[in-house]
């Protein structure tokens, strides 16, 4: 079998070891019930763990839908701030296009519980991946699956709270001035 000639289309170029019978493009196509690759170039290697933006968003919304089928999110803005009302929220996931309404709902309240805000895509993909219509708010209850989406989503910067997660110097000492104390998530008076 020889190599094909550069020169020509691959769909020309002679694939068959038999030269007495001419090879056209007619002959090399697939069927139409065929699922055969026709391309001659492979696909783009991806290198490593969140290789580009599109590829991080899709591994979001791959663990969004799995934390949906396993019962492990609020799906909403109220279902989100009632989890995060009593205290169950370990993140909030919010749209690149979240409704003035869902941030005014969600971000205080996820400051002030100290929760961590991911800004994940935009309300209609966020929905599809999770079976619903445009979702604009989204609470995660579980730990570890909080701790997924953070390699994967922009971590939010909430007022009073620094980017990283955790309370401000500024919240911290006014807790402490207030005679309030955090141990491990309950409120205890000194």
């Amino acid at each position: 079998m020889s190599a094909p000639d550069n020169n020509r289309p691959a769909a020309e170029a002679s694939v068959a070891p038999d030269a007495s019978r001419p090879v056209t493009a007619a002959s090399v196509a697939p069927s139409a019930g065929s699922t055969r690759r026709t391309s001659a170039t492979a696909p783009p290697a991806r290198s490593g763990r969140g290789a580009s933006a599109t590829d991080a968003a899709r591994t979001a919304l791959g663990l969004l839908g799995l934390g949906a089928r396993a019962r492990r999110l609020a799906i909403g803005v109220d279902a989100a701030r009632e989890a995060l009302r009593r205290g169950v929220a370990e993140a909030v996931v919010l749209p690149t296009d979240a409704s003035a309404r869902a941030r005014e709902r969600l971000e205080p309240l996820a400051g002030h519980r100290a929760v961590t805000v991911l800004i994940g895509p935009d309300a209609d993909a966020l929905g599809k991946a999770l079976g619903h219509p445009p979702v604009h708010g989204v609470a995660v209850l579980d730990r570890q699956l909080a701790r997924g989406l953070k390699a994967y989503l922009a971590v939010a910067d909430v007022a009073g709270r620094n980017p990283a997660g955790g309370a401000s110097e500024g919240s911290v000492a006014l807790r402490r001035a207030s005679g309030a104390v955090e141990d491990r998530g309950e409120r205890v008076r000194k």
